[in-house]
């Protein structure tokens, strides 16, 4: 995104449109606009000259082009719009210092940590806690919940919803960032505990200590009533050819074969050949033409349907068994709370995919879609570290 002044500006039907002054590496620059240079719902009309504005390029030989022009932003006050490492500059090495001083927790997938290279020196990445921290951050800014101080507006900070050992909030605190410009305005300070050693700026610049994000109202927006499991009066409604279909490529692979014809063929992999690893290019590949494939023969999404309802019988009666099989999750893209359900597939009883229940307004669940376990336990993460048997970042 690069941001400019309008310097010149021209209302003529036919012709309307200007001129923008914007600084790229260093220079001055100028660049023209027209009507089919603005951002969708927007008008050159809307424009004055003198105006801040946003916008992006495409660049030919010939001619640069302004695209998705529209008012600048404040990107000073938080807007969930935009990711959390947008908003803020923070230095990688303040994420190590955030897992050493909350309630200990594992914050990568599988049986060993992820590795970054610093000046030579490998250091672990924390996905998990990257993930959380940026949507904490986006439903922080939908409820309003990063403060500014009001003073001079040199410090802001938000409630990570993370805890110490002594079970104490943890704050981001940051600082603005005068170096970083219009890119990133603010800049990580540290994670702090409010009137300890930097997090007695916070307590200094900030009367009310901010407040947590909150995803439910409701307990029975977390907990999946068991009447709805019930074999004799399910209440669990599931659109299983939609599922299947649209999310293919969830399906582990063992599945997935399991239910193909050996007639089967494809252009761009063979069936024999898929345990091992697809490059990003064919297996976008594969699953595009094997979703167009099964759309079209529906015996194969048949031999699926009779494994897939059997899977969701059985995680209904291991939920009635043992409450804690349902685990609550938020959807940051619908800001709404769902339920997961464990879905095993393949033989070893352990679970492949998760079901995502939602609950309507006559108190029955829609088998919305599926997720992939990581996709699950980074949305189930928002809400709380999940007390489950079967959502464990080691699956």
């Amino acid at each position: 995104m690069l941001y400019g002044k309008i310097t010149k500006i021209d209302y003529t039907p036919g012709r309307s449109g200007g001129i923008i002054e914007y600084i790229f590496k260093d220079e001055v620059r100028n660049v023209s606009f027209v009507e089919r240079s603005c951002a969708e719902g927007v008008k050159v009309e809307d424009f004055a000259a003198g105006d801040d504005v946003q916008f992006s390029v495409s660049v030919t030989p010939a001619k640069i082009y302004v695209n998705n022009l529209a008012p600048k932003k404040d990107r000073i006050l938080p807007n969930e719009v935009y990711d959390l490492k947008e908003w803020a500059f923070i230095d990688y090495h303040k994420y190590k210092r955030l897992t050493e001083i909350a309630l200990e927790e594992k914050w990568y997938f599988g049986e060993q940590p992820y590795y970054y290279k610093d000046e030579e020196k490998l250091c672990e990445k924390y996905p998990i806690l990257e993930n959380y921290l940026n949507y904490t951050y986006k439903r922080l800014c939908v409820e309003g919940k990063i403060i500014i101080s009001d003073t001079d507006e040199k410090y802001a900070a938000f409630n990570t919803g993370l805890v110490d050992k002594r079970y104490l909030d943890i704050f981001a605190l940051f600082v603005r960032n005068d170096d970083q410009g219009e890119s990133q305005p603010w800049e990580l300070l540290d994670f702090v505990i409010k009137g300890e050693d930097k997090g007695k700026l916070l307590t200094e610049n900030f009367n009310v200590m901010p407040a947590r994000a909150v995803y439910f109202s409701d307990i029975s927006e977390v907990v999946l009533d068991s009447s709805a499991l019930k074999e004799n009066e399910n209440k669990i409604d599931i659109d299983y050819e939609h599922i299947i279909v649209e999310n293919i490529s969830r399906f582990p692979v063992e599945y997935i074969v399991k239910n193909l014809p050996r007639s089967v063929t494809f252009q761009t992999v063979s069936i024999d050949n898929l345990d091992r690893k697809l490059s990003d290019e064919e297996e976008k590949a594969f699953y595009d033409e094997l979703s167009a494939l099964i759309s079209k023969d529906k015996y194969i999404i048949y031999g699926m349907l009779g494994s897939f309802k059997f899977a969701v019988e059985m995680a209904a009666r291991r939920t009635l068994w043992n409450y804690k099989t349902a685990v609550p999750m938020y959807y940051p893209a619908g800001r709404s709370m769902s339920i997961l359900l464990p879905i095993c597939l393949t033989e070893g009883g352990n679970a492949d995919i998760a079901l995502v229940l939602e609950k309507t307004k006559s108190s029955r669940y829609q088998g919305q879609t599926i997720l992939t376990l990581e996709m699950a336990y980074l949305n189930s993460r928002l809400i709380t570290r999940p007390d489950s048997d079967w959502l464990v970042t080691g699956n």
